[in-house]
C-alpha cells in the first residue's frame, strides 16, 4: 500500500450506521496511522498551523483541500498528539493490544458527546474545533515552558482530548458527526 493509499484507507467502505461506529472507526485510524516520526509538542503546534490556515482561507494554496483530505490532516494531527504523549511517557500507545487504547480513547469521546449533544460542534464546525484543539496545545506549550505539573486536568487528559478533537473533526469534515448515538 502506498504512502497516498494508506492515507486515505481509513474511510473506503460502507458509511457507519452510528455516531459511536464513526468515532471508533476515526479513533482507530489516528491509532494505526504509520506517522512515528512526528512526535513532539512541536511538530503537534506545526500541523496545528497548517490546519488553521487552511481551514480559515489564510494561507493561498495551488489546490483546495477536499473534505476527505481535510479528514486526513486532521487523522495526521490526532496521531502526532498519540506519538508525542508516547515519547513523554503519558500515554501508552504502542501496537501491542490496540484495542483496549481505542476503546479507552471512544468511551471517552462517547460520554463527553452524551453529555455535549450535537450543537456545541454542529454550530461553529471546523473553525471551532480548531479553536479547541488550538486552546488543548497552547496550554501544553505553556506548561512545558513553564515546566509545571497542571493544576486542574492532567496531561493525559489533554493529550486525549487532543486525540478525541482530531477525530471529531474527522467526522465533521466526513458528514459523520450529525449521526445519532446507537449506545444509550
Amino acid at each position: 500500500m502506498t504512502v497516498a493509499e494508506e492515507k486515505l484507507f481509513w474511510h473506503d467502505g460502507p458509511e457507519p450506521e452510528s455516531w459511536d461506529e464513526a468515532a471508533r472507526r476515526c479513533v482507530y485510524s489516528i491509532y494505526s496511522m504509520n506517522l512515528y516520526s512526528m512526535d513532539t509538542l512541536e511538530a503537534m503546534r506545526s500541523q496545528l498551523d497548517w490546519l488553521i490556515n487552511i481551514g480559515t482561507g489564510k494561507l493561498v494554496t495551488t489546490k483546495e483541500m477536499t473534505e476527505e483530505e481535510f479528514a486526513d490532516s486532521w487523522r495526521t494531527l490526532g496521531a502526532v498528539a498519540r506519538n508525542a504523549a508516547k515519547k513523554l511517557n503519558i500515554l501508552d500507545y504502542s501496537l501491542e493490544r490496540p484495542g483496549p487504547k481505542i476503546d479507552e480513547l471512544t468511551s471517552v469521546l462517547i460520554k463527553k458527546q452524551k453529555d455535549y449533544g450535537h450543537d456545541n460542534i454542529s454550530r461553529f464546525g471546523r473553525l471551532g474545533l480548531l479553536v479547541r484543539v488550538h486552546d488543548k496545545i497552547a496550554r501544553l506549550e505553556n506548561l512545558a515552558r513553564r515546566e509545571a505539573d497542571p493544576e486542574n486536568e492532567s496531561l493525559r487528559d489533554n493529550y486525549m482530548d487532543v486525540i478525541n478533537y482530531c477525530a471529531i473533526g474527522m467526522m465533521v469534515e466526513m458528514e459523520w458527526f450529525p449521526l445519532e448515538l446507537s449506545i444509550n
